[in-house]
């Protein structure tokens, strides 16, 4: 799976420009050959993806600064975006594929928590605080 070091820091880049032109920085975790992680960082949230290859599955939580992380689920409904599948993630898959997967998870963000990624009460009520 080393050829797929890297690639969700790269798709994450490019899908979540919205989110970082408006404060968020990316920073890469640890990647391995079975998985890897990026952060989303803003002022007040943290934007938390972690793929792990091997189990095809794609993790997104958000955390308010002091909180607990929430998944993404809790926040908005995934169901709503046709061709959304953070469970089914193909162990081959390609870095356009990720990077629409990626893309769609962002815009959900943006339609559905745009309160959440501005850290308004609003939103940080919504992850707990």
């Amino acid at each position: 799976m080393t050829d797929q070091v890297g690639r969700l820091t790269r798709a994450t880049t490019r899908a979540f420009e919205p989110v970082l032109v408006s404060g968020f920085r990316l920073v890469p975790g640890p990647a391995g050959g079975r998985g890897e992680s990026v952060d989303l960082i803003g002022d007040q949230i943290t934007i938390s993806l972690s793929a792990d290859w091997l189990e095809g599955e794609l993790s997104v939580h958000l955390q308010a600064v002091g909180g607990h992380p929430v998944p993404l689920a809790s926040l908005v409904d995934p169901g709503q975006v046709s061709g959304l599948h953070l469970r089914r993630l193909s162990r081959s898959i390609t870095a356009g594929q990720l990077e629409s997967t990626l893309g769609k998870v962002a815009d959900l963000l943006v339609t559905q928590a745009s309160d959440v990624l501005a850290g308004t009460a609003d939103g940080l009520a919504r992850l707990g605080m």
